[in-house]
């Protein structure tokens, strides 16, 4: 398996933690855990931009390496 492949797979895991860390909040609106998890979606958001950007950059090797 590439790494593009591998990323790709990581970033979807994280959108979905993401997903379901905002149904979790959504639940918990109005309580102190609302606070934490606010922080950890805070923390995560950045990460899965970066794992965006780096997928939309990468590009298959146009020449073969095999000399």
């Amino acid at each position: 398996m590439n790494i593009k492949l591998e990323k790709e797979k990581e970033f979807l895991k994280l959108k979905k933690i993401i997903r379901d860390l905002r149904m979790i909040r959504y639940n918990h609106l109005g309580t102190p855990e609302a606070k934490s998890i606010e922080d950890a979606i805070a923390l995560l958001e950045p990460i899965v931009q970066e794992l965006d950007d780096w997928i939309t950059q990468a590009t298959k090797p146009i020449v073969d390496y095999d000399i």
